[in-house]
């Protein structure tokens, strides 16, 4: 009689529990519109892949509940680590500005320029208390040889349309274009002198 009840149990928890959603997954295209700028910064640059400040590092949406407290969607998400999509982007974003003289990307090659940066923070924000948007800041550094030019940290944001896996990403698309376009501006007024 117990090993009755028991094959109940597991078989009435098994109905219950159901097949879990699939995952999907999505990816981040920010691309640059428009003309290019004149070049600003003679010369090659190398872009180091982004690093990722830690619990930003998985494919997974991030999603920021209070002001504390953060959560990962479990079925949602990027097509690789954000960070590593976001590399992607910026070498695109900053060939197509002009701003440089050739942009080499994460190629090991002598360059006269050198941009490191770090993906610190990537989420939908949910908070009660404001408006729902993809938020995302990027720390960057410029450096000529030894010498940091400037030190960067750039805070892009963009409203979500749809709480669903297309309006989170569209969202991080734009919020990432945001973030680019801000620091484009940047390196744009740059010195002169500094950056020859």
């Amino acid at each position: 009689m117990m090993r009755l009840a028991c094959l109940c149990l597991v078989f009435a928890l098994a109905a219950c529990a159901g097949t879990p959603p699939a995952e999907s997954h999505y990816r981040i295209e920010a691309e640059r519109q428009g003309a290019p700028q004149a070049v600003r910064f003679t010369g090659k640059l190398r872009i180091l892949p982004l690093r990722a400040a830690e619990g930003y590092g998985d494919w997974r949406f991030v999603y920021r509940e209070t002001d504390y407290r953060y959560a990962s969607d479990p079925y949602r998400g990027f097509v690789a680590p954000p960070a590593q999509l976001a590399s992607e982007r910026l070498e695109a974003w900053l060939a197509a500005s002009g701003l440089f003289g050739q942009v080499l990307g994460t190629r090991v090659e002598s360059a006269n320029w050198q941009l490191q940066g770090r993906l610190d923070a990537l989420y939908a924000d949910l908070r009660a208390s404001g408006s729902r948007q993809v938020v995302v800041k990027l720390q960057f550094a410029l450096a000529q040889g030894e010498r940091v030019l400037d030190t960067r940290t750039i805070v892009g944001q963009a409203p979500i349309a749809s709480m669903d896996g297309e309006g989170i990403a569209a969202a991080a698309d734009a919020a990432l274009a945001d973030a680019y376009r801000q620091y484009e501006v940047v390196l744009a007024s740059t010195d002169a002198a500094l950056s020859r």
